[in-house]
């Protein structure tokens, strides 16, 4: 493949969806419907275990199948592989005087419980009208349905006006540390910029899929949290249970610090900083009472503690690991300053193991979102509400902030109340419906 080295003339334009751009035929449904269920069948598991390592040959096979899938793709983008596994395809437009735009994805999934499945979830399952398998929907759906997409366009020998990146990284699901922060840095030595970037988010929220959300709506991300995690940790000096000391013990201890988080928890943000249109739909009452927005209410929780190795023996230390998700307009160093306050506590060490700051707030008056709605509502219908709004979950587009003013994150394809829990649970699937949507939708855009 032919490998390239110099960055592009880089103006600030206009943008807008593909007008004279067919939708892709529902003939060919089987078709790509096959390409993704054998997309599904390499076992590219990202493994955040230590204690596992990770096999890349599936991997390496998964490059080699992307290639035998598309080959006129292949035959006319240039592709650079990144860090052996990630892959970063260009197709040139015709104008190289407008910014070019992304599609980011990625190819890794999360590893599998098969207790819970009705099928091989590796299997490249077809069946009832949809594609089985971990990774149908996040995010192999992307991979698929955007080559798809090229491919097509290639065959009609369609030439795009403004130069398409696709990026696609082989570990997001464990950070994006060897993946897409790679690729962003190898664009940014470039010197390149983009109008805009399109990754992975929330999938469309079939009607009734929440009380009082009456139409299919499609939650347009402009904005991530930001996170601070972090470990507490207690000591005493430990002994027999039949001779208790007189002072607490470590779990004494830190129960109290646990006590003190979940009983202050951080005030709601300000929500004219950063509209959120998504929650506007809602009453008060309705965001109290609907579990899925619990993550524009809650944004601290404790998610593990450890201590003791025996019922009759005196533990000598008690960690609890907490984790705060932090709403744009909080400040990341604030955040551990008033943690300490809150736990007040000499006998508590605390250690700080990752933090981020919120991500940039991507404006929904942006011509690039307002192509991006478009797109969505020529594709699955015009009375699909979109709204702009936060994406509750990060994505490797926190490496992408200088590369671009306008990110924006969607998911191509429409769940019900069931499906939100899947790309990363039991029987994950996409309806073949929406994989032929999926495909028109990047043709489009």
């Amino acid at each position: 493949m032919v490998n390239y080295t110099t960055s592009l003339n880089i103006v600030v334009s206009s943008f807008a969806p593909s007008s004279n751009v067919n939708a892709y035929p529902q003939s060919n449904a089987n078709k790509v419907a096959l390409k993704l269920a054998n997309a599904l069948k390499f076992k590219t598991i990202s493994q955040d275990d230590p204690d596992i390592k990770t096999d890349y040959k599936p991997f390496t096979d998964f490059i080699q199948y992307l290639q035998q899938a598309f080959p006129v793709l292949h035959s006319h983008l240039n592709r650079e592989i990144i860090n052996k596994y990630s892959m970063l395809y260009r197709w040139d437009g015709s104008n190289p005087a407008l910014k070019p735009f992304f599609i980011n994805c990625h190819y890794d999934v999360v590893p599998v419980d098969m207790s819970g499945w009705s099928v091989d979830p590796f299997g490249g399952v077809i069946k009832d009208g949809y594609v089985w398998g971990r990774g149908s929907i996040d995010n192999k759906l992307i991979v698929i349905s955007a080559m798809e997409a090229i491919e097509t366009l290639l065959k009609r020998s369609y030439v795009p006006e403004r130069t398409l990146y696709l990026a696609i990284g082989h570990d997001e699901e464990i950070g994006g540390y060897n993946g897409h922060k790679m690729i962003s840095a190898h664009v940014q030595s470039l010197g390149i910029t983009a109008e805009m970037i399109l990754d992975e988010g929330i999938p469309l929220l079939q009607a009734g899929f929440l009380p009082g959300l009456n139409t299919t709506t499609a939650l347009l991300g402009v904005n991530e949290k930001g996170y601070v995690y972090f470990n507490i940790t207690a000591t005493a000096p430990g002994g027999h249970s039949s001779m208790p000391p007189s002072q607490q013990s470590p779990i004494g201890i830190l129960t109290k610090a646990v006590t003190a988080f979940e009983s202050n928890p951080l005030p709601p943000p300000d929500s004219t900083l950063y509209p959120n249109q998504f929650l506007d739909q809602f009453t008060q009452q309705q965001i109290e009472m609907i579990p899925f927005l619990d993550y524009m209410r809650r944004t601290t929780t404790v998610t593990m503690f450890r201590s003791g190795i025996k019922p009759n023996v005196l533990p000598t230390t008690a960690t609890a690991w907490i984790s705060h998700r932090v709403v744009p307009g909080d400040d990341v160093d604030a955040i551990i300053e008033r943690n300490n306050r809150l736990i007040n506590d000499t006998r508590i060490k605390v250690i700080i193991d990752a933090k981020l700051p919120p991500s940039p707030y991507s404006s929904p008056a942006a011509k690039p979102f307002k192509a991006v709605k478009q797109c969505i509502k020529k594709i699955f219908g015009q009375d699909v509400n979109v709204k702009s709004g936060l994406m509750f979950a990060n994505t490797d587009t926190r490496y992408y902030w200088p590369v671009s003013p306008n990110i924006y994150r969607i998911m191509p394809c429409v769940v019900n109340s069931q499906g939100l829990a899947m790309p990363h649970g039991y029987n994950e699937k996409l309806a073949i419906t929406d994989l032929v949507k999926a495909v028109s939708f990047y043709q489009h855009i």
